[in-house]
Formats: C-alpha cells, structure tokens, sequence
C-alpha cells in the first residue's frame, strides 16, 4: 500500500501513541463506540515537470511509472467515476498550470 510513496501511515507509526491508546482504538472500535469512516480517496499522486519540454507527468503506481507517466486527459480519465474526481481533477489542472 502507498502507491509509489511506498507506504501508507499505521497507528503504529505514531512513535507518541501509548499502549493504552491503541487498546482504546481497538476496543471502540470493536464494541461500536467508533464510527467508522469509508476512506475515500484511496489516491497518493505523484507528477514530474519539464520546464524545457513543458509537459507534465502523473503517476498512481509503479506501473505509471514505468509506462513514463500519465499526461492530464489520461489521468483524469481514469477517475471518471470517482466519488471525488472533481477535486482530483482541478488539482490535476493546477499542477498542469
């Protein structure tokens, strides 16, 4: 998980988060005192720019990677029934711009 950044954040890597806290976690969560929220975006982005060819480049994974990037229209194509896509895409188009 984390997509090309390689890692998604745990509770565990909260070097401040004592036992006790993560025993509350667990035990609200399990007897219904923590609601819990769908993750909704599910997206680490990642670009690259060209200052001299002027394009820009998107990728979600290593395999964007290795295919040398998504342009702007690709990318946004791939989200066209995400619950979010127009939040993704106007970042898209700021980072383009």
């Amino acid at each position: 998980m984390g997509s090309v950044a390689k890692h998604m954040n745990h509770p565990y890597d909260d070097l401040d988060l004592r036992i006790g806290d993560l025993l509350g976690m667990i035990t609200g969560i399990s007897d219904g005192r923590v609601a819990g929220v769908e993750k909704f975006d599910g997206i680490n982005m990642h670009w690259t720019k060209s200052d001299e060819k002027q394009w820009v480049r998107f990728a979600r994974n290593f395999g964007d990677v290795r295919e040398g990037g998504m342009n702007l229209v690709d990318m946004a194509g791939r989200y066209t029934n995400h619950p979010a896509r127009s939040q993704f895409v106007n970042g898209l188009t700021a980072i383009c711009q």
